[in-house]
């Protein structure tokens, strides 16, 4: 069949246009207007205002105060504290005490050779767990417990309870105490429970919730099971396993008398004298001061008692084991302050002036732990103390102290007086201390937070910085940086405040990579779901993203990294790239994305987001000119497409490149630049079959449909050699080669390159883009052109000719396949003349009668009408 003697129908695009817009009529009223502005706003605020709203963002903070007016909360948040801060993931010893029991020793057998041979059982057998092995352990050895309780196997409760005490005793390296005892005390409390539900159940006969009774109240049966247990107690032979079960059963009292509980708790406080380690008692009177707690004793004179023991027993002891003892002393010294008056307190630092000149640390735990309206009505009292004390860093720590006191009061003309008298006494002796110095400073920075600007907290980690520049020592206070780091980023309103400080970054310096690494991870988890709500052109803030952002992309591996933190990363890093603003100054706009562009090679997503921002900035260039480019608009735009044809390769999602080849194909078309376009057009075509070899072409169809569309407006060269329509040529033989399941798609996109190739001989096209050049007026009378152009659409007719004798030799026709045969009907009507007996309307009719065979009468009306 002849189709290059068809004739073109002349086409006048803006009549059919006109003809096809349907008739509006003017409209008395707005009909989404639903009422007045005013009645709207007094019945709800503006949702879309509601929906700006700043949100507060809800973080953990490991260095606020802790929760003073619950115990049992105050408990749980310094025991998670005490875990965290000493537990460690290498491994530590025990040593196994496991043949502990006494046996019965035959005459024959000599007692010496029994006492030789445990002994060196026990000598060789050291366990080596680390933290999380051994709260494994643990949790064993309490189902173990409860499973043995259940089967009424009381010895053997007992047993497992007084082994996990001899675990305290055994830890070699004092170093984790603070962790173990804080796992251990959890079962004991466990193994109280069991046995006071126990109880209540006897003397209540089954009930459990029975709290507040009195001895007289319980029948016999139950004071005898307690007394029961408590001579059970009393005949473990080691002090300290034996004090322990006592204490977790403190509340059998309860069944044996009302009023006699001070006496016990006097005589266990005395026991405790006999703990040989320091640290040990200490954590024995923690426990102490717990079971006090909940039992709900107002006298607490044996606290003072025990606290007067404690603190002479640390007068002499190393900083390293001091400062193990310190959440047992807060703990006890916070049960002291329950209840307590304010001439109490002062009566306690009377009794514990002698210990306080060598320990002033002890003053601190004193000022943090008792209420504030305790404190600063008399600050001048604590202040005269802190001048006398001859230890520069005591002096250090109890300032900070005082200091925090602040953070819920009202800051007047006096207050700051004495603020700034106690950041010059830290500042002073800084120097000799420089670990306390920053543990001290740390209450300042939440206490500026809290009550101050910007401006304050940067002068206040510039001295921080001074200080840690003139550590000569270089001592490894990078601990106390990470922690000082870690109060920023905690009480940090949004991310913006955050890299608005010009010390934030020389202090993130200032630890070690690793410590940095996991800093800047923080940062990310933290602020990572937040909006960025400004504008970034700030050179100190964008420096400031591109290294927290860079140091954590840097730590990742794309294939091996966490798929979630991968995800937050990009986020952040996306969202920094779109909030990036420099007014009309987009060279340097560009310059910073070349720079992310170099930083942030190894997520697919924000290679994307760069690209989209390159070409948005190329639009904003083609606004401030209203698309008058001069030779630097120009050039700049021609950058800005190079940028982006040399980023979109490195994207590993085939799709994600093809359509964003096709964008950027648009923009330059737009700016007038030709050839860039072309050339992206061509790459995109290039991309084709690695789409159809992953199946993904179908999801591209309309981007397909669209960028036959641009070639509609796409000029070629008069003066060409290589010959016309160079990206349709490779469009159709990159369509011709596809299999046979894209079939259908193939021919729907050959339609839409008939309707582009009927398009380019017309005298006007139905649409212009300003100041280019399309091929109605460069092609215009070019027979070379036309006859090129009557050749392609030959190729393409002949494609779907095949198609249309395909189906005449079908019974039934998929959707899709009758819905080809409908277009390429309307195509023939549309592009070509119908003449009367033109081989145009015979192939008409034939494809009429073929879908009037497959689908009947009702289907193929609207044939008729076209």
């Amino acid at each position: 069949m002849d189709i290059t003697s068809w004739a073109l129908r002349k086409r006048n695009y803006a009549l059919e246009t006109s003809k096809a817009q349907i008739k509006l009529s003017a409209a008395s009223s707005h009909p989404l207007l639903g009422g007045s502005a005013k009645a709207i706003v007094s019945d709800m605020s503006d949702p879309l205002n509601f929906l700006r709203k700043e949100k507060k963002r809800v973080v953990v903070e490991e260095y606020a105060p802790l929760p003073k007016d619950d115990p049992v909360e105050y408990w749980n948040s310094l025991s998670s504290i005490t875990s965290k801060k000493f537990a460690s993931t290498e491994a530590f010893k025990i040593y196994s005490d496991a043949d502990d029991d006494p046996k019965p020793v035959p005459q024959t057998f000599s007692r010496l050779e029994l006492l030789e041979k445990d002994n060196k059982k026990k000598g060789n057998e050291i366990s080596y767990l680390s933290h999380k092995e051994f709260l494994a352990h643990i949790n064993l050895l309490t189902k173990e417990m409860e499973q043995a309780w259940n089967q009424n196997d009381r010895v053997k409760t007992l047993k497992l309870a007084i082994q996990s005490t001899k675990m305290l005793r055994d830890v070699q390296t004092q170093t984790y105490y603070p962790a173990v005892f804080m796992s251990i005390t959890e079962m004991l409390d466990h193994f109280g429970y069991l046995v006071y539900t126990r109880l209540i159940a006897i003397a209540f006969e089954g009930k459990k919730d029975v709290v507040n009774f009195d001895s007289n109240e319980v029948n016999e049966q139950s004071k005898e099971t307690a007394l029961n247990w408590l001579l059970k107690i009393s005949c473990i032979r080691e002090l300290q396993p034996r004090l322990y079960v006592e204490m977790s059963l403190i509340k059998n009292y309860k069944f044996l008398w009302d009023d006699e509980h001070s006496k016990v708790l006097v005589r266990i406080s005395q026991q405790i004298r006999g703990i040989g380690s320091p640290v040990m008692a200490c954590y024995a009177g923690m426990y102490l001061a717990k079971q006090v707690i909940s039992l709900g004793i107002g006298d607490k004179s044996f606290l003072i008692i025990l606290l007067e023991d404690l603190c002479q027993c640390l007068i002499g002891i190393l900083p390293e084991h001091y400062e193990l003892c310190t959440p047992a002393l807060s703990w006890i010294f916070y049960c002291t302050a329950l209840s307590s008056s304010k001439d109490e307190l002062f009566k306690l630092i009377e009794r514990l002036q002698g210990v306080i000149e060598y320990r002033g640390d002890i003053l601190r735990i004193i000022i943090e732990e008792y209420p504030t309206e305790y404190i600063l009505p008399n600050v001048n009292y604590f202040l005269d103390l802190i001048s006398g004390l001859k230890n520069a860093s005591d002096r250090m720590e109890i300032s900070g102290a005082l200091a925090k006191a602040y953070l819920n009061s009202s800051i007047d003309e006096n207050s700051m007086k004495i603020i700034n008298r106690l950041w010059i006494e830290i500042s002073e002796n800084g120097k000799w201390n420089i670990k306390v110095y920053l543990k001290a400073s740390m209450n300042f920075l939440q206490l500026f937070f809290k009550k101050f600007g910007i401006q304050q907290i940067d002068i206040l980690l510039k001295d921080i910085l001074s200080h840690l520049r003139e550590d000569k020592m270089k001592k490894d206070w990078t601990s106390h940086v990470s922690e000082i780091m870690n109060v920023l980023i905690s009480n940090a309103r949004d991310l913006s405040m955050l890299i608005s400080l010009e010390q934030f970054l020389p202090l993130l310096d200032e630890v070690t990579p690793q410590k940095k690494t996991e800093l800047c991870n923080k940062i990310i988890d933290t602020f990572a779901r937040e909006e960025v709500k400004v504008a970034i052109s700030n050179p100190l803030m964008i420096h400031a993203l591109f290294t927290i952002t860079r140091v954590v992309h840097d730590s990742l591996d794309g294939a091996e990294s966490n798929p979630d933190l991968i995800a937050r990363v990009s986020n952040l890093i996306c969202k920094f790239v779109r909030n990036l603003h420099f007014g009309n100054n987009l060279e340097q706009h560009l310059t910073v994305l070349t720079e992310a562009r170099s930083s942030f090679i190894q997520f697919d997503e924000v290679t994307e987001t760069l690209v989209n921002s390159v070409l948005d900035i190329s639009m904003k260039a083609h606004k401030l000119v209203s698309g008058k480019h001069n030779f630097k608009t120009h050039a700049f735009l021609k950058a800005c497409v190079s940028y982006a044809h040399i980023t979109i390769p490195s994207i590993d999602d085939n799709m994600k490149q093809f359509k964003l080849f096709i964008l950027a194909s648009q923009v330059a078309l737009v700016n007038n630049l030709i050839g860039e376009a072309e050339s992206l057009i061509k790459t995109a075509i290039a991309r084709i079959p690695d789409l159809a070899e992953d199946d993904e072409l179908p999801q591209v169809e309309d981007c397909l449909h669209t960028l036959i569309g641009q070639l509609v407006l796409l000029p070629d060269n008069p003066g060409s050699s290589s010959g016309f329509f160079l990206p349709a040529h490779g469009l159709i033989n990159a369509l011709t080669s596809l299999n046979k399941r894209f079939e259908r798609l193939k021919l729907r996109l050959f339609i839409s390159i008939l309707w582009y190739l009927s398009s380019q001989t017309q005298l006007k096209l139905p649409l212009k883009i300003f100041r280019v050049d399309s091929n109605d007026k460069l092609m215009s009378g070019n027979a070379n052109f036309k006859e090129e152009q009557l050749t392609m659409m030959s190729t393409v007719i002949e494609e779907l000719l095949n198609f249309v004798t395909e189906c005449g030799q079908m019974k039934t026709i998929d959707d899709a396949g009758f819905e080809v045969l409908l277009k390429f009907y309307m195509v023939l009507q549309k592009v070509y003349v119908c003449l009367d007996e033109s081989q145009v309307s015979i192939l008409l009719k034939r494809i009429y009668d073929i879908c009037l065979g497959l689908r009947g009468e009702a289907k193929v009306k609207m044939l008729r009408v076209v």
